[in-house]
């Protein structure tokens, strides 16, 4: 369990990473940032969604800490790599803003075989939350 405030923590450093970025593209108007990242709207969704991700996984370990509950450590490692997952996409259209564009069926696939994995843990840890809840 200890792993998910770490990899909530390694989303947040993500996140302000991007959020740095962001500012020496808008603020300082530095042309080599601008053109590593052509798809500043996909850095933006990438920024937003790695914090959505670390103030999940945190949520989920203090809520199940609190119940005295754990996950498996297939369910942990889950969470953890769909919360690392799911942003990354952004971040790789961040840099290649035609892969949003793509009808590549393999891209397509990629995409939502990461939702997989987050599902699961999420999922996982709510049933645990809920069977607890309901046998108070």
């Amino acid at each position: 369990m200890s792993l998910l405030p770490a990899a909530g923590a390694v989303c947040f450093l993500a996140a302000l990473i991007e959020g740095w970025i962001m500012a020496l593209i808008q603020y300082l108007k530095l042309e080599p940032v601008k053109k590593l990242f052509p798809g500043y709207k996909y850095l933006v969704r990438s920024h937003v969604d790695y914090v959505m991700m670390a103030t999940l996984v945190f949520v989920i370990y203090l809520v199940l800490n609190s119940l005295e509950l754990s996950l498996s450590k297939v369910a942990i490692l889950a969470l953890i790599a769909g919360a690392l997952y799911n942003p990354f996409g952004f971040l790789l259209q961040a840099i290649k803003p035609e892969m949003a564009e793509s009808d590549s069926i393999l891209l397509k696939a990629g995409i939502l075989l990461g939702f997989i994995p987050l599902t699961y843990g999420v999922g996982i840890a709510c049933i645990l939350i809920i069977r607890k809840a309901i046998s108070l």
